[in-house]
């Protein structure tokens, strides 16, 4: 079945009075969805058709009204390239792109999750949550979250869910960690008094996906979900992670963000993800360290024979890429807050150029004749030096497969989306914007407009 979220569904106005009982004007209406993505009118009409059909939706499948409406955004990485596993520091920031979920509890003790994607429904017993891997990926991962729920001591109980997602698949905007921080934000305010904190959701994301998943993802993608806006972040304290809203938006400052996925795949990736903190931790460890974030430069180079002999050259790169890209995103955050975008603009180019030389991400040892991140960089290049324009393009995520980032200056935006598609094909180059809040119920967005 295919859904109509771009047809406002009948009854759009009675529909949307419900979905949002506290937003009875219009203009209330228009203020979340402005907050959410961003002041284009074609966007806040497409939007709410979006939300309606949502509703519509819920309705066929549940028989009942949803009582409220989640958003959990998507979120792009902008500085840190592989550090938070050692300690380090990141720049990212939430974008436009969303799940939207229309929920309502239910008295069967079961998560019961509709997606406008599939035509069956993913059902989770709750009464037993241990990892079962023949189950669908999908409902491993519901499950892993109510599990960390239930490990902990704190309630859980049955929720209907109606969910549509623009958070592209497979695209490094993190699409599994905002399905963990909505199921993890909708249990926690349900049957938890929104007791928990961001910090304690994106650990239950994070043991979701490492338990259920056998994934090693650190917590950047959930933190970076459960705040919202442009957010630097500290890892040195693992437990507790050092976090800082900064009051940015880089579409207000003339730059459009674009995402190319030039066609890599990196859903069979895991162990070239998986090696790249092994490797850091190997050269922590030669010092006995646990983490680089415990070392400088300086201890590497000095004892440098020794450490080729004990863990290889590969490593020591990619150790050397951690020290730089950290102070690197110390500079972002300062160019950022003083308005010194050139500045800005070219330590992300330091970043991409970092990633690509020593920590090597950009593609797997494996891949010699298919390189599709290396030449969409190429390509990102040549096209930035033909123009002449202060613009910055970087690997984008993990690596190896998957996508790069792009900031150009919106007025040439149309331009490169042309160029990478006629390159890659079309649908391939996505334009989207920072948004300022996270993972939200949208019924409480009053508080933050007001």
């Amino acid at each position: 079945m295919v859904y109509p979220y771009d047809q406002p569904p009948v009854r759009e106005t009675t529909l949307w009075r419900f979905m949002l009982p506290r937003f009875i004007d219009e203009t209330t209406q228009t203020s979340a969805l402005r907050l959410l993505y961003g002041d284009d009118p074609s966007q806040i009409t497409a939007q709410r058709a979006r939300y309606v059909s949502l509703i519509e939706r819920f309705r066929e499948h549940f028989g009942s009204q949803p009582t409220h409406i989640y958003s959990s955004p998507g979120r792009c990485e902008l500085g840190g390239n592989h550090t938070d596993h050692n300690g380090g520091l990141v720049l990212a920031t939430t974008i436009n792109l969303d799940v939207v979920a229309a929920v309502s509890t239910s008295e069967d003790h079961e998560l019961t999750v509709y997606s406008s994607s599939y035509r069956e429904a993913f059902r989770v017993n709750l009464g037993a949550l241990d990892p079962d891997p023949a189950e669908d990926q999908t409902c491993q991962l519901l499950r892993g979250v109510a599990a960390g729920f239930d490990v902990r001591g704190l309630r859980v109980g049955g929720v209907r869910i109606f969910l549509h997602s623009e958070v592209l698949f497979a695209s490094g905007l993190s699409s599994s960690a905002a399905l963990e921080m909505l199921l993890a934000t909708v249990i926690n305010d349900f049957f938890n008094d929104s007791s928990l904190e961001v910090r304690d959701l994106a650990t239950i994301g994070q043991e979701a996906e490492h338990r259920f998943w056998q994934k090693p993802v650190g917590l950047l993608d959930q933190l970076t979900i459960g705040t919202g806006g442009v957010v630097h972040m500290s890892f040195r304290d693992s437990a507790t992670p050092w976090i800082q809203s900064l009051p940015v938006d880089l579409e207000s400052l003339g730059y459009s963000l674009l995402l190319v996925n030039p066609g890599g795949d990196h859903s069979q990736l895991t162990p070239d993800y998986r090696q790249v903190p092994i490797e850091m931790r190997e050269v922590a460890d030669f010092f006995g360290k646990k983490r680089l974030i415990e070392l400088t430069t300086t201890d590497i180079i000095v004892r440098l024979s020794e450490l080729r002999d004990r863990v290889g050259d590969r490593a020591i790169l990619r150790s050397l890429h951690f020290f730089q890209e950290n102070s690197r995103v110390e500079r972002q955050v300062h160019a950022l807050l003083v308005g010194d975008l050139p500045d800005f603009l070219r330590l992300v180019n330091e970043s991409g150029s970092s990633s690509w030389r020593l920590l090597q991400n950009v593609f797997a040892p494996t891949q010699i004749t298919t390189q599709p991140l290396a030449l969409a960089l190429a390509l990102a290049e040549l096209q930035t030096k033909e123009l002449g324009l202060s613009s910055a393009y970087r690997v984008h995520g993990g690596g190896f497969g998957g996508t790069i980032l792009m900031i150009v200056p919106h007025s040439f935006s149309a331009q490169y989306q042309a160029k990478m598609s006629l390159a890659f094909g079309e649908d391939t180059c996505h334009r989207f914007r920072t948004r300022p809040v996270g993972c939200v119920d949208v019924s409480s967005l009053e508080a933050i407009i007001t």
